[in-house]
């Protein structure tokens, strides 16, 4: 990692994480499934049993 992609106050810059999650939802085409400035209304979390390739 350069010196540019530290900021001063020593962190990683935002520039470099927005390229790195950029970067990665492009080699692992993943644009096409996400929904940019949009808003959601619900969110439910739902619980999926555990398989266990043993039983």
């Amino acid at each position: 990692m350069s010196k540019d992609d530290i900021s001063p106050d020593d962190f990683v810059s935002g520039k470099t994480i927005h390229n790195y999650f950029d970067s990665f939802a492009r080699d692992h085409n993943l644009l096409p499934r996400l929904r940019l400035r949009t808003r959601s209304q619900m969110a439910q979390r739902q619980l999926l049993e555990a398989r266990n390739p043993l039983a």
